[in-house]
């Protein structure tokens, strides 16, 4: 468990991934939290385009 201070930040979520992050554990939660958040710092020092990359390929 990660002891960094922690904030609410709201997103807007198809609702599939809603009724999953709903029904998983709070262990798996967290591990959830932690992965975006992850994300978030990478997007932050990597390229925009890499990033765009990633989402086409999600979205192909």
């Amino acid at each position: 468990m990660s002891t960094k201070k922690k904030s609410a930040l709201t997103l807007q979520l198809d609702s599939e991934a809603v009724r999953v992050f709903e029904s998983i554990s709070d262990t798996d939660k967290d591990n959830l939290e932690m992965l975006v958040s992850c994300l978030f710092k990478d997007y932050q020092k990597s390229s925009v385009e890499s990033f765009r990359k990633i989402i086409d390929a999600i979205n192909a």
